[in-house]
């Protein structure tokens, strides 16, 4: 369904995308064979689905005696919303649904041969329209559609239940207590009618501090890139960045993900430009919106962005 596009309009597609320099060196490198995919065919494979835009993005699952002849109804198809695309809440979500539907039939093995020759078809034929790609797939008969059904009428049970299971932290009553969440961390403390609350956001390798002092958070920035380059101008950044009073919250903390994010790629061996420039340009549209700190932050950003040419 993702259309993938043939080797012509992959290289008009990063032609219009990359600087040529940039291009002549990728383009050898293998590293430009692909195309993103664009979001936007989303919406086009909800329509064919029958799934109202505002329960994007979601997980759909189809009765298995559904056919081709139009779009799934109601009782052809149970939809669960993604509330949050963590990794704790997807091991939630299909660890609900395995137990559900149990094991399943696996498809005939495929030759490798004929796996690469399948590729080659998909790469240089012409792209299918969402509609053709549906029509194909109901085509296609489970290897087992009375368990298929069976499985189906298990989830639809109890799919109620899955969807309560599957509130998000973000909406679930507040808690006074010091408390986790996923990713999230939430501390309380000072007494009554004076609590101070911090919020601790773990990404992987990344994590973000909100309402920490500022001097600990920039601390941590210099011990952790000591060696990038433009070090000095990034943490007179990230300092800016954090006592904006002008910037929302939500962009101050993007922001400072950014500039962790260009702090790597400066320490690099041989920093990633492409994506360099993606960030600086994102930092340029969210510092221009703080009026307490748009001057010297721009400036900051124009002379990383000289040093990495960017």
């Amino acid at each position: 369904m993702e259309r993938q596009r043939g080797p012509d309009a992959v290289k008009q597609y990063w032609r219009r995308h990359l600087e040529p320099e940039v291009y002549r060196v990728l383009a050898p490198l293998r590293w430009l064979d692909w195309q993103p995919y664009d979001a936007q065919g989303a919406y086009e494979v909800a329509a064919v689905l029958g799934i109202d835009p505002a329960l994007l993005p979601c997980l759909v699952l189809l009765a298995p005696e559904h056919t081709a002849a139009g779009a799934p109804g109601r009782a052809d198809r149970i939809v669960f919303p993604v509330h949050e695309a963590t990794p704790a809440w997807f091991r939630m979500l299909f660890g609900h649904l395995t137990r559900l539907i149990g094991p399943t039939a696996r498809p005939p093995a495929v030759s490798s041969d004929e796996r690469s020759f399948r590729r080659l078809l998909h790469f240089f034929g012409t792209p299918i329209s969402v509609q053709t790609a549906v029509r194909r797939l109901n085509a296609a008969p489970p290897a087992d559609r009375a368990a298929d059904s069976e499985a189906f009428a298990r989830v639809r049970g109890v799919e109620q239940a899955v969807r309560d299971a599957l509130v998000p932290a973000s909406v679930a009553v507040a808690r006074p207590e010091n408390h986790f969440t996923d990713c999230r961390v939430v501390i309380h403390s000072g007494t009554s009618g004076a609590t101070v609350t911090e919020n601790f956001y773990f990404q992987g390798a990344n994590t973000t501090f909100i309402n920490k002092p500022v001097d600990t958070v920039v601390r941590d920035f210099q011990h952790t890139y000591a060696q990038a380059p433009a070090q000095d101008g990034l943490t007179r950044l990230l300092a800016l960045v954090l006592t904006s009073r002008d910037l929302p919250d939500a962009d101050r903390e993007e922001a400072a993900g950014a500039v962790h994010d260009l702090a790597r790629i400066t320490a690099e061996p041989e920093p990633d430009t492409a994506t360099a420039r993606t960030r600086l340009q994102r930092l340029r549209e969210i510092l221009a919106s703080g009026a307490d700190i748009a001057q010297p932050a721009l400036a900051i950003v124009a002379s990383v962005a000289g040093m990495l040419a960017a």
